[in-house]
């Protein structure tokens, strides 16, 4: 398990041999280590919300994870940059019923999923060696989910990621020449606006990388996720419990993304990416993105 670094173009690889054996599509309760029941097929919990003395909510490492305290000492060539893949790997199991999806979740649910993430990621970050902790889910046969049954992956990184790195440099560029916060400006744009609420907009990218991309944006600057206010939590869960929903009919991912250093151009959101369209060369290749359908 290590950290590679191109030469040919800087793109970093996490190399991990030992993924193979995950397993996959696992859909029989019975065997699920995430339903309630199960838990001796997993590591022990680390923390868990609970109602009437069962879990709800319950956070574990992931026993195939791409980081790791206990990494070994990365490779040496001359053909690549390695770095030791330390960090941590968590999954939340987002909740106890097998068949339950994100968008069936009360708000209620949702909230204290949002506040078991907010412990999870204080936590992380305050790490040794840590700078970048991201939150991730993966629904759905073209997500490169492994699992069925709804769960959430929490990384906490020893490097800033390639894509958290462009945002940071494109969102300062912007606030140079315009003197104000890309984000919050697209949060009050009527034009991509989905729905909105008390705390937060859920907006189309206008420029998407992936068809149908969102965006759930607070409509208060801060760029660290657990600068949430408790009374912002509530109008959270409603905008991703809406923005799921839209994507019902499909796979999808959603990341999210906290700048862990405040500044007047950097505004924490969270990313929806339906998986309606396979990438080709342009995408894979350029990181270019073609959209034949834009809302």
């Amino acid at each position: 398990m290590e950290i590679r670094k191109s030469y040919l173009d800087g793109s970093i690889s996490f190399i991990t041999p030992h993924r193979k054996s995950r397993p996959h599509a696992v859909n029989n309760k019975k065997k699920c280590p995430f339903c309630r029941g199960n838990e001796y097929l997993t590591p022990p919990t680390i923390i868990q919300y609970s109602k009437k003395g069962k879990w709800e909510i319950r956070v574990v490492e992931n026993l195939f994870p791409i980081v790791s305290p206990k990494a070994g000492k990365p490779t040496n060539s001359r053909f690549y940059a390695s770095l030791r893949a330390y960090g941590f790997h968590e999954v939340v199991i987002d909740h106890y019923k097998h068949e339950k999806r994100f968008w069936q979740f009360s708000p209620k649910h949702i909230e204290n999923w949002i506040k078991i993430l907010l412990e999870r990621y204080a936590d992380l970050k305050s790490k040794r060696k840590i700078k970048y902790v991201f939150i991730f889910k993966n629904f759905g046969n073209k997500s490169a989910r492994s699992i069925e049954h709804e769960h959430t992956q929490i990384v906490a990184l020893p490097i800033i990621p390639t894509r958290v790195k462009d945002k940071i440099m494109s969102l300062k560029k912007y606030y140079i020449k315009n003197d104000e916060c890309f984000l919050c400006s697209l949060s009050r744009e009527k034009r991509f606006l989905i729905k909105e609420n008390k705390h937060f907009s859920l907006v189309y990218n206008p420029v998407p990388i992936i068809e149908n991309q969102m965006l759930i944006i607070p409509k208060r600057h801060f760029s660290e996720f657990d600068e949430i206010r408790k009374n912002e939590m509530s109008s959270l869960a409603k905008s991703l419990k809406h923005g799921t929903k839209l994507t019902a009919r499909y796979s999808y991912n959603l990341a999210f993304f906290p700048f862990m250093k405040k500044e007047k151009y950097l505004h924490f959101h969270i990313e929806i990416l339906p998986r309606k369209q396979v990438y080709g060369s342009i995408e894979l290749v350029l990181q270019n993105y073609v959209i034949s359908s834009l809302i």
